[in-house]
């Protein structure tokens, strides 16, 4: 888990911005974010920028006190549409879920049975990435015999990938909400499994399978886009001080679809050198 606090200077004033993040494979507990939204709040140290897992709905109340004291609150990356955050910023994972599901239909043209291994059960993200990918396989020959839920655990998603592939010979594919894509791309590698992998996010590991041909597609965010349109963002919703709710609107900060054809330029693009 870690807290940093980013002061943005802009045009004579400073934004000061509590960023919630956590490290690779550990999701946000709750209690946590309460206490670190909490106390940026009463320190009225100005506008916080938060990012949760669904624990968020342990900190619907403290948004609201944030409201209250007229700060300005959004939430990137991981949305909490009941609390009384402003907007939010970052991909519109239905949509994102959707092109996941075109990437299934282009390399599982003939149908078939798939498993989607989702992170939490709850998580709102993963749901919408899921709701997206369903409605763009609807009516087209695949079928989806479970979803799986590892709550963010590679080692669980292997688990739970084996015991599939074990259990359904006839299986023909898997959409992995996130980059636990890796953990069937292993299965696949080591079991000659005879698959269609689908997943999200584009970390150098994920790049590498799909050069490598263990995964077929990707879809990627963009987590640069979507800390600078939080910044951006906040600064226009300050400027408009009582009206904040009144110009307030989710921004989408896009996706980025990753297959064999594009995916040496993509890594370039990052700084990224594939083997």
């Amino acid at each position: 888990m870690s807290q940093h606090e980013m002061i943005t200077p802009n045009e004579g004033w400073q934004t000061r911005v509590l960023v919630i993040g956590a490290v690779t494979g550990a999701l946000i507990g709750a209690a946590t974010a309460y206490l670190m939204i909490r106390t940026a709040t009463e320190k009225q140290s100005g506008p916080p920028k938060i990012s949760t897992s669904d624990a968020i709905k342990s900190v619907v109340g403290v948004i609201a006190q944030a409201r209250a004291k007229g700060i300005p609150v959004l939430c990137f990356d991981s949305d909490s549409p009941d609390s009384e955050r402003l907007c939010y910023v970052g991909t519109f994972n239905e949509a994102a879920g959707f092109e996941a599901g075109k990437l299934m239909k282009k390399f599982l043209p003939g149908g078939g049975t798939i498993l989607i291994v989702s992170g939490g059960a709850g998580a709102l993200n993963h749901t919408e990435r899921v709701t997206g990918f369903m409605r763009a396989i609807d009516k087209c020959g695949i079928q989806v015999i479970d979803t799986v839920y590892c709550n963010d655990d590679l080692n669980r998603a292997t688990q739970l990938v084996e015991a599939y592939a074990v259990s359904h010979p006839d299986l023909k594919g898997i959409y992995c909400t996130a980059s636990w894509v890796i953990s069937a791309a292993n299965v696949r590698k080591e079991k000659g499994l005879d698959l269609v992998l689908v997943g999200f996010d584009t970390v150098e590991a994920e790049l590498q399978l799909v050069k490598d041909g263990l995964v077929e597609g990707l879809v990627g965010q963009d987590p640069v886009n979507m800390g600078y349109q939080s910044i951006m963002t906040l600064d226009r919703l300050r400027k408009a001080g009582p009206g904040m709710a009144e110009i307030a609107d989710d921004v989408d900060t896009g996706s980025v679809i990753i297959t064999r054809e594009n995916v040496e330029s993509y890594a370039a693009s990052k700084g990224i050198k594939l083997r």
